[in-house]
């Protein structure tokens, strides 16, 4: 039996993790023992190796990246009373670890002079720190990384090793690197396009005989593939080419492959606010070599049908923050008390600034036949608009820090045919702050204030309401408002709302959130009558986005005194 039991851990040492023969490591800890059981699993099967052998080898190598070179190893084989081996006991003294002296560093080059490269240099161990071989494998790594990241790529280590003394208990770093010249960018050639080159060379983000930098070399892809004019980009550098040149200058090339000219997408959903809707919408991502595209969309629900079109014309100059919009629609809506039938048209022209705002300058039009409440009109209104917005965020699906604000006004008056004056005011924030990965901190606000003297024959799309699933959590959507005499909603002149949200990271993807929200939509800034809403949810980073599940009550309001369900997707901001 003990013949056959030698032979087979030699020739498959695999079988010293079976159900009958365990292995324990005395001595080590839990570092140390998983490098250790990771070395003797790599073992491959060779007749030369006893298992003996066999241990005590994957115990030096296991232990050697950590500093311990002189280990004592003593293998106990622990035996039934039927003399079958049951375990096998490996007991191990590491000996003194290995500390670092100074390093021999002779780092030469353009590269040497960086931040980052400082930066990295700073991260090598002290003398007297105990020797991990992964940090020397790190900064060569993060060395040869930066180089390719700014474009030295003829940068090399002549020289590199790691020398150990075990007997005087020390080691060294031994490293020689020369980064060499720094690349250049070049000329840029597109090919296959079907768009004026003119609008493609716009988005470079770089001029020839800038230095070389991977990000800014990503960010022409990025912008390429943000135009939606181009099915697939696809970046190369001449490095041959590169090389001969004695100031390394380094030409892009970039084959385009353009985008299918009719794209469909259809979608059926359900939201807590306005029920079942379906969806459909055919876009042309490029109509001409100016980079035109034409979207027609509809979304339909019981309460709401909306049509849509949207023809866009980007600037040769910055066409992906700087275009045109002109836009067309009809919209019935049977929502709550409001009944309306409403063709819009507008022509908006959006600019990205260099503060990061984005400024949107529109003129629309309006023929509203509605009823809300007690008012009934055919209102005509031309009306100017001017807003700025702006988002920022970090954290990708789920944002951990970030805000969104947008603040416009809006004109009418009857001296360019309106039927109507107004002035229309709006402003909204959001913001999401974390504290560490688990907490995250969510406020938001609104208020909107429109002046007319003839607030009988606004439309109902620019009055007031307030409830739902964006605002106060506990109504139903738009439930909020002042009323007539009938108690049928008439939408109001003024609005506000106010909420905060924390959410905890319950497990892997799952979050849980506790809300509460509160506002109103009046004739007047009442904060006497505010309606307050609370409860509890959860979200789920799926692979499709966040969903997101509430459940809300009204708080204070005994004409409301049902839980109000919310599904929805989409983050905060």
């Amino acid at each position: 039996m003990k013949k056959h039991l030698v032979l087979c851990l030699t020739l498959c040492p695999l079988a010293l993790y079976a159900a009958d023969i365990s292995i324990h490591f005395i001595g080590l800890n839990d570092e140390l023992t998983e490098n250790v059981r990771a070395h003797l699993m790599q073992r491959k099967d060779d007749d030369a190796y006893s298992v003996r052998r066999r241990l005590v080898s994957a115990v030096k190598d296991g232990i050697k990246p950590f500093g311990y070179y002189r280990p004592r190893v003593k293998i106990d084989l622990v035996r039934a009373d039927s003399g079958d081996v049951t375990s096998v006991n490996v007991i191990v003294d590491p000996g003194e670890r290995i500390h670092l002296t100074e390093p021999h560093l002779n780092l030469q080059g353009p590269l040497t002079k960086e931040t980052e490269f400082d930066l990295a240099v700073q991260q090598i161990p002290k003398a007297g720190s105990p020797l991990l071989h992964s940090d020397y494998e790190q900064f060569k790594g993060s060395v040869q990384a930066l180089a390719l990241e700014l474009g030295y790529f003829d940068g090399k280590f002549s020289r590199h090793s790691l020398k150990v003394s075990p007997r005087e208990g020390t080691a060294y770093w031994d490293l020689a690197y020369d980064s060499g010249k720094r690349y250049k960018f070049g000329k840029v050639s597109f090919q296959n396009s079907q768009i004026d080159e003119a609008y493609l060379r716009s988005l470079i983000p770089f001029k020839e005989g800038q230095p070389y930098d991977y990000n800014t070399y990503g960010d022409l892809s990025r912008k390429l593939t943000e135009t939606n004019w181009f099915g697939s980009v696809v970046m190369s550098m001449q490095f041959d080419k590169a090389r001969q040149d004695p100031e390394r200058v380094l030409d892009v090339d970039v084959a385009l492959t353009p985008r299918s000219e009719n794209l469909v997408e259809t979608g059926i959903g359900y939201a807590t606010d306005i029920g079942p809707h379906g969806k459909l919408s055919w876009t042309r991502p490029w109509l001409n070599s100016k980079g035109h595209s034409l979207t027609a969309a509809t979304d339909l629900s019981p309460e709401e049908q909306e049509f849509e079109f949207n023809y866009k014309i980007p600037s040769q100059s910055n066409p992906l923050s700087d275009y045109w919009a002109l836009q067309s629609g009809y919209k019935y809506s049977t929502l709550n008390d409001t009944t309306s039938s409403s063709t819009a048209v507008s022509a908006a022209r959006f600019q990205l600034l260099d503060s990061g705002w984005t400024r949107k300058i529109s003129v629309d039009w309006l023929y509203d036949n509605f009823t809300q409440g007690s008012d009934s009109s055919n209102t005509q209104i031309i009306y100017p608009t001017l807003s700025f917005s702006r988002t920022r965020q970090k954290g990708g699906v789920l944002p951990t820090w970030g805000d969104t604000q947008r603040y416009a006004i809006s004109v009418s008056n009857t001296a360019w045919g309106s039927d109507i004056d107004f002035v229309l005011l709006t402003a909204q924030q959001s913001w999401v702050r974390s504290l560490g990965p688990s907490h995250i901190f969510i406020g938001r606000w609104s208020a909107g204030w429109i002046e007319s003297g003839s607030f009988d024959q606004v439309p109902p799309d620019l009055r007031f309401f307030v409830g739902g699933d964006l605002s106060i959590r506990g109504y139903d959507y738009e439930s909020i408002s002042p009323k007539n005499d009938k108690g049928e909603l008439e939408g109001g002149s003024k609005m506000y709302t106010v909420s905060v949200e924390y959410q905890y990271n319950v497990t892997g993807n799952w979050w849980g959130a506790v809300f509460f929200d509160a506002g109103q939509s009046s004739h007047e800034f009442d904060f006497g009558d505010i309606k307050k809403g609370a409860g509890f949810g959860i979200r789920w980073l799926s692979p499709i986005g966040l969903v997101k599940l509430d459940l809300a009550k009204a708080v204070g309001d005994p004409t409301e005194d049902s839980w109000k369900i919310y599904f929805g997707l989409g983050g905060a901001l």
